[in-house]
């Protein structure tokens, strides 16, 4: 028997595409998609920004007009819960202007996502992740206010070591 004619089905198979399309309706909000959009508009304002960072309570303020954006708000956009492996891992709680995405496992890094609109457009996203391995626990807890002001807390826990805190708010 040819057992090239018995790998074929297999190989039809492992050509399919597992991931939707890229413009396929999203099941939860698009927060990669928007924080995409949200990085353009920042650029686009070519405007200095106040930064401010808080290390184990040691702060530092600048002026910086140079900021990358697509950096700077990359933990937001890695927050992103749109991936068909976790349509069911999330439960929805939703208002007429607030809508909650809680995490239904422990096993997930992003725990909370809230999105807050007025008028339908967003004002505000609030994201709760959280990491545990059996050295480390880290929280992170990022606030993102459209073209005004985006935060990252985050605390590390080290076994052996001192906790961690980090805050870092960029301001318009």
């Amino acid at each position: 028997m040819n057992f090239r004619l018995l790998l074929l089905p297999f190989c039809f198979i492992a050509c399919l595409d597992a991931e939707p399309p890229a413009d396929a309706p999203k099941p939860f909000f698009d927060l990669a998609g928007y924080m995409d959009a949200e990085v353009d508009r920042w650029e686009a304002l070519n405007e200095p920004v106040t930064k401010t960072a808080l290390v184990n309570g040691d702060e530092a303020t600048r002026t910086v007009s140079d900021l990358n954006f697509e950096e700077s708000l990359a933990p937001f956009r890695r927050a992103d819960i749109n991936r068909p492996a976790w349509l069911d891992q999330y439960a929805v709680d939703s208002t007429e202007n607030v809508v909650t995405y809680r995490a239904l496992s422990d096993d997930l890094r992003t725990r909370f996502l809230t999105v807050e609109r007025t008028d339908g457009e967003v004002i505000r996203i609030k994201i709760e992740n959280q990491t545990d391995s059996p050295v480390t626990k880290t929280r992170q807890f990022l606030t993102y206010e459209p073209l005004q002001r985006f935060e990252i807390r985050a605390t590390q826990r080290v076994v052996t070591l001192d906790s961690t805190t980090l805050r870092i708010l960029v301001e318009r």
